[in-house]
């Protein structure tokens, strides 16, 4: 089985846990809504706590076993993609009343090995809080628009969590990134063991992954499926090496929480957005913030026609969202503040893992260009 409940928790009263998870975020405003793109339910072998789905994930099945040794997990987390597949189908025939009870949309899985103290090891092998507001991004219609067909690059992809959903979204080239060899090792086992289950699940025939270890300088690859893992180092990578990624859409989520690695950041970004070095004694631009609903729109329109990255960020200390955003204004990456999106219908109230249910004004999104838009 992919899921089943807990021994220690009735089917029924997990069933039950679940449904008012999913109800409660489905709540905005006082007023159920039906039309929730994007919502999912952590599920933890061990963590229960009252109000919350929690049953166990059973990873055995699918190549890793479930285990606490030097304080590494293995979860697995649901969520309900814009589009249909014909996997998350193969999911809900097969688990049956375990999966329906969620909700009448069809769910999607993603299993990942990470640690269970964020201050332990790598900062790469835990999920970090702004990468689950990313996926549920990734999930939304908007996400789709940035994503389907694109050449994506992702900043510090860590555990792999937000790398799958940006897999499943259907990219022209995926091309994952982060600094350490534990950490990258442990990004390309998640997404293989992802991959697999997208091969096998229930004998359905479904679009694959195959995960690669690249140089940062080898061209993006083009063909369908593919998911390039790379060492990049923002400080020490060269210019050229990012430039030749030829990014169309790039992705960084809470990679910006100690001010220090800011500078690293927004010279990558520079650099994978191809912005003119001749701007660099420019006059700084000035950062914008959009309604929703202009939010929307930039989103859907120009940052999904032309290149662009989208920073999230928990806020953890206001000083250095100060100058994360410092930083872009000088860099002239022409920053505008959409996390204004985040609240927006087609988002779930709720982050997806138990007990994170973070209002959205804990996190701040910012869409980067290299040219100015109108």
């Amino acid at each position: 089985m992919i899921l089943r409940a807990s021994a220690k928790l009735s089917p029924a009263y997990a069933a039950r846990c679940a449904r008012r998870a999913i109800e409660r975020a489905s709540v905005v405003g006082g007023c159920v809504r039906d039309d929730v793109a994007a919502y999912a339910v952590g599920w933890s072998g061990k963590t229960w706590e009252t109000g919350d789905a929690a049953v166990d994930a059973d990873a055995d099945g699918f190549g890793f076993a479930r285990s606490e040794r030097d304080g590494w997990r293995n979860r697995a987390y649901l969520y309900a993609p814009v589009r249909g597949s014909a996997r998350a189908r193969a999911i809900e025939n097969r688990e049956g009343n375990a999966l329906t009870s969620l909700g009448t949309r069809a769910c999607d899985a993603i299993f990942a090995r990470t640690q269970s103290d964020a201050l332990a090891g790598s900062t790469g092998a835990f999920a970090w809080p702004a990468g689950l507001v990313a996926c549920e991004l990734i999930a939304s219609k908007i996400g789709d628009e940035l994503v389907r067909n694109r050449r994506v690059v992702e900043l510090g992809s860590g555990t792999g969590v937000t790398a799958t959903v940006l897999a499943r979204a259907s990219p022209k080239a995926l091309t994952l990134t982060d600094r350490d060899a534990t950490t990258l090792e442990n990004l390309a086992a998640n997404l293989r063991l992802n991959a697999a289950i997208d091969r096998g699940a229930n004998n359905v025939t479904v679009a694959a992954m195959d995960v690669t270890f690249d140089a940062l300088d080898a061209p993006a690859s083009m063909r369908a499926g593919t998911c390039s893992v790379r060492e990049l180092d923002w400080e020490r990578a060269s210019t050229s090496s990012m430039f030749a990624l030829d990014a169309e859409f790039v992705l960084a989520a809470d990679c910006s929480y100690d001010p220090t690695l800011i500078p690293g950041l927004v010279r990558a970004l520079r650099a994978l957005l191809k912005v003119p070095s001749s701007d660099a004694s420019a006059q700084p631009t000035k950062l914008m913030t959009l309604d929703a609903a202009a939010a929307e729109a930039r989103l859907s329109g120009a940052c999904a026609k032309t290149p662009c990255a989208l920073i999230l960020s928990a806020v953890r200390q206001e000083t250095t969202m100060d100058v994360l955003i410092d930083a872009l204004e000088r860099a002239r990456l022409h920053p505008v503040d959409v996390t204004s999106v985040l609240d927006a219908k087609h988002l779930s109230k709720f982050l997806f893992r138990p007990g994170w249910a973070h209002a959205r004004d804990e996190f701040r999104a910012f869409a980067c260009t290299p040219v100015e838009q109108s």
